[in-house]
């Protein structure tokens, strides 16, 4: 049961990640009434998390012995679209990759375990609470944010599936208690998601009025 809430959670984590993206920039957009200000708004907003994201990737090229032949934070635009970030390494083998292309996700998951775990979040401080809400949403916005990263995350499932098959034919249990503290750290991800999604519609709604 921990486990199905946690892939619950990741699953609604990241759509809600998106939706709630498409809606900031949206909401830019309208203010400015520029594309290409929008995504250089956008880019501002996620920066903490596109450090995050790329350093995640660098770090385990390196403990993987992947040669790294490029690392980008700042976005690049191209045909109206934007990239904000990017590691380029050479790949080796099947697994290394992929366990390159969720780092971020690893990362992602021990930011927001940091965090709370030593009571950053939520802190008797607003303006402490507000900076790490802040930070909550950047870094969840970028866990699993690239087109080659959810790539390999789809080429992690099978292996995912493998794995958990060996375990069950062979009656390995292993201790899943951890999840249980991740869970509630994707919980707090998910209601600051939906908070921005409401006030965003809110006020959408206040100012389609006037």
């Amino acid at each position: 049961m921990t486990v199905a809430l946690f892939v619950i959670g990741l699953i609604t984590l990241h759509l809600l990640a998106k939706q709630s993206s498409q809606m900031i920039w949206i909401a830019f957009h309208k203010i400015i009434g520029s594309t290409f200000g929008s995504n250089i708004l956008l880019s501002l907003l996620f920066f903490p998390g596109t450090v995050l994201h790329e350093i995640a990737h660098f770090s385990f090229c390196i403990l993987l012995m992947l040669p790294v032949k490029e690392v980008k934070v700042l976005p690049e635009f191209h045909h109206h679209q934007i990239k904000l970030g990017s590691v380029s390494y050479i790949k080796k083998g099947i697994f290394r990759p992929i366990i390159v292309g969720i780092a971020p996700l690893f990362f992602g998951l021990g930011f927001l375990w940091y965090i709370v775990r030593f009571q950053y979040f939520p802190s008797p401080s607003l303006i402490q609470t507000a900076i790490f809400s802040y930070l909550i949403f950047a870094v969840s916005s970028t866990m699993f944010s690239s087109k080659q990263d959810l790539v390999d995350f789809a080429y992690a499932i099978p292996l995912a599936i493998i794995v958990g098959g060996i375990l069950y034919v062979f009656n390995i249990s292993l201790d899943v208690s951890f999840l249980s503290e991740i869970n509630q750290y994707l919980l707090i991800s998910i209601y600051i998601h939906l908070g921005i999604i409401i006030g965003v519609y809110l006020l959408e709604r206040l100012t389609n009025k006037k």
